[in-house]
């Protein structure tokens, strides 16, 4: 006869499962804070290099799944906002046929978020994916850290049951004539952050490095390298733009 489980036993696996749980999530959340950490690195380098800080930003998305009908997508719209009372969400716009998209904002002092969820028809259903971003217009490093918490909740929330991938951008510009070109002023931010030159694209008034860090966990491959850092700089009348992201930069430069 098969003996049922002691008190003790029953108490050590809830309490192992629990144990795996907390471990996981906070794994979730260490990994996303990593991510983060870069963004103060990339602040940096264009701290070293007298460029004034303009924006900045973090960008994460899932994998994309499947849902079955339209009425799956509607119905975790609505969790979405439930779990998110506080954001200001619109109605959802766009079309069955082609894509469908909900949003919600939040501007705080310092910075705004957005979620954004869509829905396109794939097959004999729909494909579906949610992006959340930050973006901040100026840069507070005692304030950072608080900053830091908030998205990370926000992203272990959104994400819980998803695979989310971060990208973190950082933008400034030079006023007036730079102490070298911009193929010079490149290579110092390579230098700056550690990392190697993989391909590179370049006009009269436009730079942009693709590059490679061995610290950075995260990376994309473009043609057979290894990449994970972008490096964008262009001229515009007096001034020169400098962009920075991570593993690329998910907005126009």
């Amino acid at each position: 006869m098969k003996r049922s489980l002691t008190p003790k036993v029953l108490i050590f696996v809830f309490l192992f499962t629990l144990f795996i749980g907390a471990a996981y999530a906070q794994a979730k959340v260490s990994g996303y804070a990593q991510e983060m950490n870069k963004l103060p690195a990339l602040i940096s380098a264009l701290q070293t290099e007298k460029v004034t800080v303009k924006a900045w930003s973090v960008y994460a998305r899932e994998n994309s799944k499947t849902v079955s009908n339209l009425s799956s997508y509607f119905k975790e719209v609505r969790t979405l906002e439930n779990h998110n009372e506080d954001i200001q969400w619109t109605p959802i716009a766009g079309n069955k046929n082609e894509q469908l998209k909900a949003t919600g904002t939040r501007i705080n002092k310092d910075y705004q978020e957005t979620i954004s969820y869509f829905a396109y028809p794939h097959k004999d259903g729909y494909r579906t994916y949610l992006i959340y971003e930050v973006n901040g217009k100026s840069w507070n490093e005692k304030k950072w850290g608080a900053i830091k918490g908030k998205i990370n909740d926000q992203l272990s929330g959104l994400f819980q049951s998803k695979n989310g991938k971060i990208f973190t951008w950082a933008s400034g510009e030079i006023d007036g004539t730079m102490d070298v070109g911009m193929n010079q002023k490149a290579k110092q931010f390579l230098t700056d952050l550690n990392a190697t030159e993989i391909e590179k694209d370049k006009d009269k008034t436009f730079v942009s490095l693709s590059a490679y860090n061995k610290y950075w966990k995260d990376l994309i491959q473009t043609n057979g390298n290894k990449m994970n850092l972008q490096i964008g700089l262009r001229k515009t009348g007096g001034k020169t733009t400098v962009t920075l992201g991570t593993p690329i930069i998910t907005a126009e430069y």
